[in-house]
C-alpha cells in the first residue's frame, strides 16, 4: 500500500525497515521503493548508502529511486547490481530500465562504461545492458553533447570490442537491437564503420567478419565503401576491395 500511495509521514520507518539487515532483501528493496519521491536530502543520502552495498536488489531499488534525478549517470553505472542469477526482481528490473532513461547528455558516460564492461565483464546482465547502450546511442548519437565525430570513434571502439570479444556468442544477447539501430540510420552507421576501418593495424578477418554480422557493411552499402576505398588506409583497402567486389557481408 505504501508503494501504490507514497506519503511523507511512513519516510522514517520505510528508511528504517530498508536498512535492517534482519529483514529479507525483498522486503528491504520494496521498502525503498515505496519511500516517497519527494523526500529530502537525509533520505536520498541513506538510500544511496543503501546503494553503495552488495544485496543486487536492495541496490536496484535505490539506484531506481536515486537516478536520474538525484544520482549522475557516470556514478549510476558505477554502482549497478549484477542480479540474482535464479530471479527477475529489483536488481534485474533496474537493468532493464536504464536505456530507456538515457538522455543524449549521457551518452559519453554510457559508452565509457560500455568500453569498460564488453572485454572485462564476466556477468550476463551487465553484457545484455552493454549492448543495449550500443543500441541507444547508434540512435541517439546525433543527438549528444559531443560531436557526431567524437561519439562515432568512441561507439566504434565499443563494436571494435564487441567484436573481439567471446561474450558476443552468448545466447540472449540482444544483437538483433543493434543490427536494427545501425540499419536505421546509413550516416551513423558509414560513420562508425570509418572509425573501425580507419583503426591503426589490420582489423583480424574474424572481427571484421562479425562486425559485418552486426549490420555495419550490409550490401546496400557496397556502392558507397566502393567509393571510399582510395580514402581507407591500405590493410583495410585491400580487403574492402574484395568486399566491394562481391557486396560487404552483413544483412542487405
Amino acid at each position: 500500500m505504501a508503494r501504490a500511495c507514497p506519503a511523507a509521514a511512513l519516510t522514517r520507518p520505510l528508511l528504517a525497515l530498508a536498512e535492517d539487515p534482519q529483514a529479507s532483501e525483498s522486503v528491504r528493496a520494496i521498502a525503498v521503493e515505496a519511500v516517497d519521491p519527494g523526500a529530502g536530502q537525509e533520505a536520498a543520502s541513506r538510500i544511496l548508502e543503501l546503494a553503495r552495498g552488495s544485496l543486487p536488489d536492495l541496490v536496484g531499488a535505490a539506484l531506481a529511486w536515486l537516478w536520474p534525478g538525484r544520482l549522475a549517470t557516470a556514478d549510476m553505472l558505477g554502482m549497478l547490481p549484477r542480479p540474482h542469477p535464479d530471479r527477475l526482481a529489483s536488481g534485474w528490473g533496474f537493468l532493464r530500465t536504464v536505456p530507456q532513461q538515457l538522455q543524449p547528455a549521457d551518452l559519453a558516460d554510457a559508452l565509457a562504461w560500455a568500453g569498460t564492461t564488453i572485454p572485462g565483464s564476466p556477468n550476463h546482465d551487465h553484457m545484455v545492458l552493454a549492448v543495449r547502450i550500443l543500441a541507444w546511442a547508434a540512435r541517439t548519437i546525433h543527438q549528444g553533447a559531443a560531436s557526431t565525430s567524437v561519439a562515432a570513434l568512441k561507439l566504434a571502439e565499443a563494436l571494435l570490442l564487441l567484436a573481439r570479444s567471446e561474450a558476443i556468442d552468448e545466447h540472449g544477447l540482444p544483437l538483433d537491437e543493434l543490427r536494427d539501430a545501425l540499419a536505421a540510420d546509413a550516416a551513423v552507421r558509414r560513420a562508425i564503420g570509418r572509425r573501425l576501418l580507419d583503426q591503426p593495424g589490420a582489423v583480424e578477418d574474424l572481427v571484421y567478419a562479425r562486425a559485418a554480422q552486426l549490420g555495419l557493411f550490409p550490401r546496400s552499402d557496397a556502392a558507397y565503401w566502393a567509393s571510399q576505398l582510395l580514402a581507407l588506409p591500405a590493410e583495410s583497402r585491400d580487403r574492402d576491395a574484395d568486399s566491394a567486389s562481391r557486396g560487404p557481408r552483413g544483412r542487405a
